[in-house]
């Protein structure tokens, strides 16, 4: 495990795509069994299932616009309502700041099409009624605006945590703690985590979903149904599989390992697959990287 750690340690401070990074750490959970740890990568790496439960890194400020209608005057769009205007701290909460759910991968994503500018989220029906107290005429639309620099800042206090924690964990390794006996090492891995607020979160109070354009085509999920496809794809996994016995190389068989777990569900994500061929190929460079490239190539042309 040591080695994989150091591996993850050197693609964080090369900062290396979030993908790969995440991928090598599911595996790095798998061998820890902590199940704080582990839950905590999932959800980076899926997205977090609803907003009660976010670590305050994914909590941003936000600019509420409102798209007003007045009556006798016409329609304002776009109208900036000031902060610090509600009576309720959970109000200004819930107005004020925007829960981000999406996994890492998307961000990126987000980040990697958009580059500048701003993205926005719908807010919930009940801060109409709140905002409508403050203003002349009626709230038509209400949105949070956010910039997309703050969104990948995301990724990056994500990476800076994870680089710590596993920094931590190589020094324990250094100093001599046995992590192949892990069940006795749980109190320390928790210690690690609550040292750099892995851990902490914040309550839920109302959020929205991200909506701005292309930013719903990257976040929808899309999945392999075609029989022929999958038996393609199938055919090429035992080829990984087979070259990957070969090698004996450990990290290379438990992520092929994981492509084999997300194609005996009903549905296969192609995001996931994509994620864990492009680690294949990125364990694999220097190992024989001519023998398992072709293949890999061949199976990410088919999602």
């Amino acid at each position: 495990m040591k080695n994989l750690v150091d591996r993850i340690i050197q693609d964080l401070g090369e900062d290396k795509p979030i993908k790969g990074i995440l991928l090598k750490a599911q595996i790095v959970a798998s061998k820890l069994n902590n199940n704080d740890f582990k839950t905590w990568i999932e959800n980076e790496q899926n997205g977090y299932p609803d907003a009660s439960n976010l670590p305050d890194y994914r909590v941003l400020n936000a600019i509420v616009k409102a798209d007003l209608s007045i009556p006798f005057s016409g329609y304002v769009r776009n109208y900036t309502i000031p902060a610090g205007i509600y009576d309720d701290p959970i109000i200004e909460e819930c107005i004020c700041k925007v829960r981000i759910t999406h996994s890492l991968q998307e961000i990126e994503t987000i980040y990697e099409n958009k580059k500048g500018g701003n993205v926005s989220t719908n807010l919930p029906a009940m801060a109409y009624t709140e905002v409508n107290k403050y203003v002349s005429g009626n709230v038509e639309q209400l949105k949070q605006e956010f910039s997309v620099a703050s969104l990948i800042h995301i990724v990056d206090i994500f990476k800076s945590k994870l680089l710590s924690f596993f920094l931590d964990i190589e020094k324990e390794m250094n100093v001599g703690i046995n992590f192949s006996k892990i069940e006795e090492q749980q109190d320390k891995i928790t210690q690690i985590m609550n040292t750099y607020y892995i851990n902490s979160a914040i309550a839920n109070t109302g959020a929205g979903s991200v909506s701005a354009g292309d930013i719903r085509d990257n976040t929808s999920l899309q999945i392999i149904s075609d029989s022929e496809q999958k038996e393609k794809f199938l055919s090429l996994v035992s080829q990984l599989k087979e070259e990957a016995n070969s090698l004996n190389n450990s990290d290379l068989t438990e992520t092929i390992d994981l492509i084999t777990e997300e194609c005996n569900k009903p549905s296969w994500a192609k995001r996931t697959l994509r994620v864990a061929l492009n680690a294949v190929q990125g364990i694999a460079t220097g190992i024989a990287a001519n023998q398992l490239t072709p293949i890999v190539t061949n199976a990410l042309a088919l999602l």
